[in-house]
């Protein structure tokens, strides 16, 4: 499912006809969508959920996925506050990228997440003020990036054993506590 610069207003009704959806989700320049869509039965998305410059407030349409083989990308979604709707997220393919979502100010509900085969990038959520949910993260096998957020410590990462690649953290100014790495 693509669906990038049309003017709806509601995603009421989305149906896939499957518990599968073969080639992920895009949500890309809907700032008209007024409405979260409702969960639709769908526990498996082979490819990436892209989440883009969309007035959702959470993502509860994903509330029964289990599993996303690609990248969930959460870019630019102005009323975003929380990742409601990802508490059965337990297995992800590739990278969680979390950038530039201005309300957002918790992780909570993906609290499932134990490894993460591609980068972790939380960046520009000038409201994020903790990443405790992150608690059961053993492994990253890219990159971590932690930056321009407004976290007070690194609580939720402190299980977090493996980074295959770099570890990077930038412009936190409220962060006065790095005791949990």
């Amino acid at each position: 499912l693509h669906l990038e610069s049309v003017d709806l207003t509601s995603l009421s009704g989305l149906s896939f006809g499957s518990e599968t959806v073969t080639h992920g989700i895009i949500l890309q320049d809907l700032p008209y969508l007024q409405d979260n869509p409702e969960p639709n039965g769908v526990t498996t998305i082979n490819g990436d959920v892209q989440v883009l410059r969309v007035p959702l407030s959470h993502l509860d349409f994903l509330s029964d996925v289990t599993t996303i083989s690609g990248s969930l990308v959460l870019d630019g979604n102005p009323n975003l506050t929380t990742m409601a709707g990802l508490q059965s997220l337990n297995f992800l393919g590739q990278s969680l990228l979390l950038q530039n979502n201005a309300m957002l100010d918790s992780l909570q509900d993906l609290n499932s997440l134990t490894s993460i085969p591609g980068d972790l990038v939380i960046q520009a959520n000038p409201t994020l003020n903790n990443i405790d949910a992150l608690d059961q993260l053993t492994n990253v096998q890219g990159y971590v990036i932690i930056s321009d957020t407004a976290l007070l410590n690194l609580v939720g990462i402190q299980n977090l054993e493996t980074v295959g690649q770099s570890f990077t953290l930038s412009n936190n100014p409220a962060l006065t506590d790095t005791s949990d790495l």
